[in-house]
């Protein structure tokens, strides 16, 4: 991870224990209370993510029903998150916005290569 980057923050959102899914929530959970987002039949999940804490906060406000914001350096993200994403075939989220939550979603791979060229 290049130096530029080092020490920033990726939030998430994670379902908190015991708290039942809704016809609203993003989707089943890949590991205990973890959150992806359904795409359509013919797409992948997504895993989201967003920049900044307020981002993240909004999506919860949005999704509801016991999710909660959570964050992890971003080397730790890239180290661990991406390529367990990548093994499951998942697609990650960037920063959805809007109503919907709508927004990119990039294969880990892109991912990591934005993340190098932003350095």
């Amino acid at each position: 991870m290049a130096a530029s980057l080092l020490g920033h923050c990726i939030f998430g959102l994670r379902r908190q224990a015991g708290t039942a899914k809704h016809a609203t929530d993003p989707g089943t959970p890949i590991e205990p209370g973890s959150t992806t987002a359904n795409l359509g039949q013919a797409a992948s999940r997504s895993l989201p993510f967003w920049p900044t804490s307020p981002r993240v906060q909004r999506a919860a406000k949005i999704w509801g029903h016991g999710l909660r914001v959570e964050s992890m350096p971003l080397d730790t993200w890239c180290d661990r998150v991406l390529p367990d994403a990548a093994r499951d075939g998942l697609v990650i989220g960037i920063n959805w916005s809007g109503p919907r939550l709508v927004g990119w979603s990039l294969t880990p791979k892109e991912v990591l290569n934005r993340l190098a060229v932003a350095n």
